[in-house]
């Protein structure tokens, strides 16, 4: 049945999907082989579920097909005709290789598609990925084989890859950026509250010197505590006043000095 439908599908004009073989990426400086094998393992499977192959043969097929010594021989191969070779045992029409290697804190992925009909590269990308975990392989995977089926011209569209997450900001370019909005407005609230504090301050001062003041009078002109008038206002209740409005400022300073100490060392906190 399916070779039928093969034929029809050529007969009208429609052709047919291509197959491809995945090499085992090489492991390069600073890689291990487990790493290598891993990434390979995923770009075998995001090849096989991009749509535009009938056929991925990945290593396990590899080893089956061809046996893990010849398959060893063979896969040391970079040469045209052995790969040619090793296309025309598997039966094959496009063959991925690559390596995956390190630089630094950068990760280094060459892969290449090699058309077996002409045996010449159909497309290939170095591309250079950073990031302290190899977990950044698998991420840009997905991404890495879209763009690269793509440049090799087969047919179909193929399964986009997921959006990239958004890169967490560096230390060094948060610190660039200076601090957030929200970081800002609770800086700006604290110092406004220790200013509002020490305002307050100013006024339990004030208040203080005032009843200190009053204090002084009733001892010279005792008569002005029992709330005889000295100028329209008596001293003992200048004083009661001045105390009390001392007292609340005493305690505003330091409702205010609290709340705006809290809120700066929220806005120092705060991203």
């Amino acid at each position: 049945m399916t070779g039928w439908l093969l034929c029809a599908l050529s007969l009208a004009g429609v052709p047919e999907s291509p197959s491809m073989a995945v090499l085992p990426l090489q492991a390069r400086t600073g890689v291990s082989a487990d790493t290598a094998d891993l990434v390979t393992s995923q770009v075998t499977t995001l090849v096989r579920d991009d749509g535009r192959l009938r056929r991925v043969i990945g290593t396990r097929e590899l080893e089956a097909v061809l046996g893990f010594e010849r398959q060893q021989e063979l896969m040391a191969c970079q040469s045209s005709s052995c790969l040619a070779q090793l296309a025309g045992a598997l039966g094959v029409d496009f063959i991925l290789m690559g390596s995956v290697g390190r630089l630094g804190d950068r990760w280094i992925i060459n892969l290449s598609v090699v058309d077996m009909s002409s045996a010449s590269v159909r497309a290939s990308m170095s591309p250079s990925i950073a990031g302290a975990s190899d977990s950044v392989l698998l991420e840009e995977a997905p991404h890495l084989v879209f763009e690269l089926l793509g440049k090799a011209r087969l047919p179909g569209k193929g399964r986009p890859p997921p959006p990239r997450r958004a890169a967490a900001p560096s230390a060094d370019a948060a610190a660039a950026a200076g601090p957030s909005t929200l970081a800002r407005a609770l800086r700006v609230a604290g110092a406004l509250g220790l200013g509002g504090g020490g305002v307050a301050g100013v006024g339990a001062a004030v208040g203080g010197v005032v009843a200190a003041a009053a204090w002084g009078l009733m001892f010279v002109a005792p008569s002005a505590f029992l709330g005889m008038p000295a100028r329209g206002v008596g001293w003992g209740g200048l004083y009661w006043l001045a105390l009390a409005a001392s007292a609340a400022a005493v305690l505003v300073t330091m409702a205010a000095g609290g709340a705006g100490t809290a809120l700066l060392v929220a806005g120092m906190v705060a991203p």
